[in-house]
Order: C-alpha cells, then structure tokens, then sequence
C-alpha cells in the first residue's frame, strides 16, 4: 500500500520503502509563515497547500480532509519498518511554542508558550474508496468534486505572462550601503511584447505585471499609489491599460498587500519570540536565517485590510477591472500582539472573509 500525502502538489508513501531512517513525515498545513519565528531551516520542503491525505491498501482506500482547525493543524506519516507499522494521521498544535537560547554561555534556553489557546472546532472527514476505483487519482477526483462543486473545467485554457516592471538592487557608493531602482521592463515594451504573442496567433493571454510601483518588487505601502516614472508614469500606465482594452488582453496589474518595505513597526504583526514581523529567508551555508535586501514587514490584519482598500480605490479611480494579490494565499501568519492577538485559525477565516476588504 501507499499513503498519498500533501507535500506540494502531492506525493505518494509507499509502505516499508526502507527510506524513512527512523524519522516520520510531518508537514504544517499552510505552512509556518512568518509568525513562529524559525531560527534555522536545515533542509528545504514543499508546504501543504491542502489539507487533506490518504492511505491505499489492498486495492481499498481511505480519504481524509481536515474541515475544521486545519490552520493548527500538521499530518505526519511513517512508511513502517521492521519495529513500527506504516501510520498516517493529524496532529493539531492547540498552543505555538518558541525555543530561545539565552546568551549566557550555559547554554541555558527559555520556551515562549502562545497566551491564548485555539479555540475553534476540530474535525476530519473520512471518505472511504472501493476497489476497483480506489488509486490516488481516485481520492483527487473526489476532492476535486468537493472542491469545484461538479463544475466543468475550463475548455480555453489561458496563456499566463509575468513581467517585472522594476527591482531593488542592493549596492555601495563610498562605502555606504544603498538599495538602487534598476528598470526592467517599462509600460510601453510590456505592451509591445504582449502585442507581438497575440500577432502570433495566441489570443487567449493574461499579463500580470509586478514592480510597477513604490520602488519596485518589494513595493512600499500602496497608499499613494503612483506608477514608478522610469517605466513611463501615470501616462504611461494608463495608456498601457487602454491599449490591453483594445487588444482585449486580460491585464493584471500586481500587488503585495500582505508584504511592504517597511514603513512604521505599528503595521507589522508580533511573532511568538515578540519581535516585529518581518521577512527573512535562509543562508543555505549556515541554515539560519538572513535578511532580504529589502526589509519587508508582514502586515496585521488593520495594515491588511488598508492596503487592499487602497488598492481596490487605485484600481475604481483608474477603471482596472481585474487584479493580482501576490501572496494573499501563499503564506499564513498569526499574530502574537498580546493586546490585539490573531491565532492562524482567525488569520485564516479573515483574509478570506469580506472583513478584509471594505469593497466587493
């Protein structure tokens, strides 16, 4: 038998594979973010996008998908091996935790505990599969009607292009540290290139442009909103999006409500450890973490709900029909404010909830 597990885009277990080494599978659902504050990362792994994973034996099958705590929540499994059997489950972190090393030289560590538990419901959905009908693309048939509600699949599948307008650069004049704009790919080539794939013949295509304002990828608050003028300005971008109406290219002008350069700490939220949130990645020499380039901080649900009614007042004043939101649905972060705490349940049900935009 096999599990099917949520590594990714999916990934099959087989059982006794003899690849476990003693250490079983285990994934957060949704991933950690940016809120738990990971000192280090020893090794690079997909996160689990869906909440769900099955197990396949004897040409039977059982489906399970968390409906309730699944932003608490981890799956973990184990092949099997010559002393334990192949398993596959939940586990639901009821309270974060956070491991700090004091800097005495002893060795001595403290452990932050989250204040305030999870409170909302817990529950899994068990689906069981005959033979015969019973594989993994059987379990994802099921989800996939669950999910979509039995609708038909798109027959014109679109063609999706990204441009990047302008990015940050770190560099040093004299001595001195400075983050540089350097232009990529202004309005008026944006336009042509995507002219030059539709004289082609592909007609069915959506642009997405990121870095187009605010200093580029890594934009500042979008409060303010003014296309960069080394890409071509205001005009520039207005006769962009005039030109993809009459070309009836789908335009997708982007933005990152979730992440902004720092602009005040009174946005960001609090990670576990109390510190102000902010991204960071991994030296992959070192394993601990190093900062970005350009500072960005993770916003809280106010800064969350003000950027995407900024942006949402930018796109009615200049008549933009559609939009793009980078990272609305890559990572999860709580906040740990403990005077205004959001735990990843409520950061779930808020992001997706009409509280976060003012509009429609």
């Amino acid at each position: 038998g096999y599990f099917l597990l949520p590594d990714g885009s999916g990934s099959v277990m087989n059982f006794y594979n003899n690849k476990s080494n003693g250490h079983q599978y285990q994934v957060r659902v949704y991933g950690t973010g940016y809120s738990l504050a990971n000192g280090e990362k020893t090794s690079n792994f997909m996160n689990a996008s869906l909440p769900v994973y099955g197990v396949h034996r004897s040409g039977a099958a059982m489906f399970a998908e968390i409906t309730g705590g699944d932003s608490i929540a981890e799956v973990i499994a184990y092949p099997g091996d010559f002393s334990d059997v192949p398993y596959a489950g939940v586990n639901f972190n009821f309270r974060e935790t956070y491991t700090s090393v004091l800097a005495s030289g002893r060795k001595e560590a403290s452990t932050v505990v989250q204040k305030r538990r999870y409170s909302g419901d817990l529950s899994v959905r068990y689906s069981f599969l005959q033979e015969g009908n019973s594989d993994y693309n059987a379990m994802a048939e099921l989800y996939r009607q669950r999910i979509f509600e039995g609708k038909k699949k798109t027959e014109a599948v679109p063609l999706n292009i990204e441009f990047i307008g302008m990015i940050g650069k770190q560099g040093q004049k004299l001595g001195v540290q400075y983050t540089e704009s350097i232009a990529m790919t202004d309005f008026e080539q944006v336009y042509n290139l995507s002219k030059c794939i539709t004289e082609k013949g592909i007609s069915n295509i959506n642009v997405r442009l990121s870095g187009w304002f605010g200093g580029g990828l890594s934009h500042s608050s979008i409060t303010g909103l003014r296309p960069e003028g080394k890409l071509g300005g205001s005009k520039g971008f207005n006769e962009l999006t005039e030109s993809f109406k009459d070309s009836n290219i789908a335009f997708y002008p982007d933005a990152d409500i979730q992440y902004t350069a720092s602009a005040g700490n009174s946005s960001a939220i609090r990670m576990i450890n109390k510190a102000v949130g902010t991204v960071f990645t991994f030296d992959p020499a070192s394993f601990v973490q190093k900062q970005f380039q350009v500072t960005r901080i993770v916003n809280n649900s106010g800064a969350l709900r003000k950027e995407a009614n900024a942006y949402l007042e930018y796109a009615e004043s200049n008549q933009l029909s559609s939009l793009s939101l980078r990272n609305i649905g890559s990572d999860l972060n709580a906040d740990y404010n403990e005077n205004s705490p959001v735990d990843a349940g409520e950061a779930k049900n808020y992001r997706y909830s009409k509280k976060a935009f003012g509009k429609s």
